[in-house]
């Protein structure tokens, strides 16, 4: 499939020296994932390239959990070189608009901002970011351009892939040896648990959710005593109380 060229901006440049704004919008749907992506993207940008990054988050109580110095009650905080913003209702129209807007996961940006980016002297680059994906029709959709029906502005799909012609995946220059180092801290990486699962309690080895440490000793009834609770077993269990003889179908009264 031929792709689309697209069109121009006619935009001036940045100023030489002048650093790239970045404004990141995150909706958190699934747990840490989607959070968790656009925390590293906003991290590598900021520290590896030198942007200036702004990330709008809805959920800051879930994103708190994942990084403990974010204040979940807190409009606006600076977090290790990086603005996070709450994302609410309002967010747009009274905010300056950067030079790169990044949409992650098709969260759709506020009708306000996406407004006044439209009305930006220096038109941005808005980016759709995408969910990874190793199939092979990626290739095909990776950085096509994608007209506004009613703003002059272009949204570009970008699509993290394993294979050539995809965006690849993050990865920090110094990732392999911090995951060595966390692999090699236990205390840190049980920190990281009770940090993300606050509630959850570990169960003495060998014992089953619900019971008591001492259920898994209790032994098994077996004989006659397992099958009282029909009326059969009941019979059975009188019988064996009797000496284990079955009566005969003539003197019980029973009939085949």
């Amino acid at each position: 499939m031929p792709r689309t060229t697209a069109a121009p901006l006619s935009s001036a440049p940045l100023a030489p020296g002048e650093p790239i704004a970045c404004d990141l919008f995150c909706t958190v749907i699934d747990n840490f994932g989607d959070i968790g992506v656009c925390w590293r993207v906003a991290r590598q940008l900021a520290h590896e390239h030198g942007w200036q990054v702004r990330l709008f988050v809805d959920d800051l109580h879930t994103f708190a959990r994942l990084l403990p110095e974010v204040d979940p009650d807190a409009t606006r905080q600076t977090v290790d070189a990086i603005v996070i913003e709450h994302w609410h209702a309002e967010v747009g129209d009274a905010l300056d608009i950067a030079d790169v807007v990044i949409e992650a996961f098709a969260c759709e940006l506020p009708g306000p901002y996406l407004a006044a980016m439209a009305r930006r002297a220096r038109r941005p680059v808005w980016i759709n970011l995408e969910y990874l994906s190793a199939e092979d029709w990626v290739a095909d959709f990776h950085l096509r351009p994608s007209p506004h029906p009613r703003y002059p502005l272009l949204k570009t799909f970008f699509f993290p892939g394993l294979s050539a012609g995809t965006g690849g995946v993050p990865k920090e220059r110094d990732l392999d040896a911090r995951r060595a180092a966390f692999d090699a801290d236990p205390a840190a990486r049980a920190a990281t648990t009770r940090r993300a699962l606050p509630g959850r309690r570990r169960r003495p080895r060998g014992v089953r959710r619900g019971r008591a440490p001492s259920a898994r000793r209790r032994c098994r009834p077996t004989g006659p005593e397992r099958r009282t609770s029909s009326a059969a077993g009941s019979a059975d269990a009188a019988t064996a109380a009797n000496g284990n003889r079955r009566p005969s179908p003539r003197r019980s009264g029973i009939r085949g």
